[in-house]
């Protein structure tokens, strides 16, 4: 518990241990590395990628889909043991064993990764500070109606220099024009940091708009990157063709599965049909069923791309089309990339 508490930093008075928090975060850190590997619980469960290092005194593997573990075996004649804990959950695991150089080990880590996979704790996410939140709604009314006065308080000197002010203006124009009047999207936002958030916005027009800032690290913070993406409502055929390929990809419940390309869908010549229903049906094995999600990118006439969802992970469907023929020129079915949470 000593070590756990330790993360993350933060200002709080020591508690009277004998080591210092600081201490004992250095302790958890990885100064060398000592090991990585890919493995794969069945041929179908996806892949987890660690990589081990040492720290003082303390072993750490930063698993790409949990974070960072911290674990230190013991032994002699007459008993084995393991220590570990899960630093974004706060969940640790303590295994003693009673003969000589007992399997502590391998214990404690299916023990900990079994509580891990049953969220038996809630990852502590990072979740934007109050002046971040104040710069996000001070943003949301810059959407809605600009104001030249209001944007020179919010912005840092680098949002000129990366981008005219001018062009940023025109753009919000734009978006306005064709999203209309936007709300937040019920989704929680991501932040990397106390003062980063991104997060969407729905158009009453159709389409979505990913709005990202984050604040520069001074006493009177500002906003130093302020992104904007626009994406329409994708066409009616684009939503046709991702609805038809995602319930390729579901099969109903006791149906045996038997995944081919959709014969209502017509392709282009350069498309690899085999390619594509090979990726489908892997798709399927490894995540299970996935349902269709919002779409996150393209033009919502010929290119969209769709964020697939499944209890064990996330993927991207990516479509060009071609609306004059009623065709798909191009499929792709890419899993979302894995990343360590980020600790509050």
């Amino acid at each position: 518990s000593g070590f756990i508490d330790a993360v993350p930093a933060r200002d709080d008075p020591e508690t009277g241990h004998p080591l210092r928090r600081a201490t004992r975060r250095e302790m958890q850190q990885p100064m060398v590395q000592t090991d990585y590997w890919i493995s794969q619980r069945s041929a179908d469960a996806e892949v987890d990628v660690d990589v081990m290092g040492y720290g003082f005194g303390l072993f750490t593997v930063d698993n790409a889909r949990y974070g960072r573990i911290v674990s230190h075996s013991g032994g002699y004649p007459g008993f084995g043991s393991n220590m570990r804990w899960h630093q974004a959950s706060g969940l640790g695991v303590i295994a003693l064993t009673n003969h000589r150089y007992g399997p502590a080990t391998p214990l404690a880590r299916d023990l900990l990764l079994a509580l891990l996979a049953a969220d038996a704790a809630p990852t502590r996410h990072v979740h934007a500070e109050s002046r971040t939140e104040a710069a996000r709604n001070a943003v949301e009314r810059l959407l809605a109606s600009w104001d030249d006065e209001l944007a020179l308080d919010l912005f840092a000197m680098n949002v000129e220099l990366d981008e005219p002010v001018l062009d940023r203006k025109t753009t919000i124009a734009m978006l306005r024009e064709r999203h209309g009047a936007l709300r937040r999207d019920p989704a929680e936002p991501v932040s990397h940091t106390p003062f980063h958030v991104s997060w969407w916005l729905i158009g009453e027009r159709g389409g979505r708009v990913r709005v990202e800032i984050l604040l520069s690290p001074e006493a009177r913070p500002k906003i130093q990157t302020f992104a904007v993406t626009s994406v329409p409502a994708p066409s009616a055929g684009l939503q046709r063709a991702a609805a038809t390929i995602v319930a390729a990809m579901t099969p109903p419940e006791g149906r045996p599965v038997s995944i081919d390309w959709p014969a209502a869908l017509s392709v282009g010549e350069t498309v690899d049909v085999g390619l594509v229903v090979r990726a489908m049906r892997a798709t399927e094995a490894r995540f299970g069923p996935v349902s269709l999600g919002p779409a996150i990118a393209g033009d919502g006439e010929s290119k969209a791309t769709y964020r697939l969802e499944s209890s064990r992970g996330k993927l991207d469907l990516i479509l060009d089309y071609d609306a004059a023929q009623d065709c798909i020129l191009a499929v792709s079915i890419v899993p979302v990339r894995l990343e360590q949470p980020d600790i509050e």
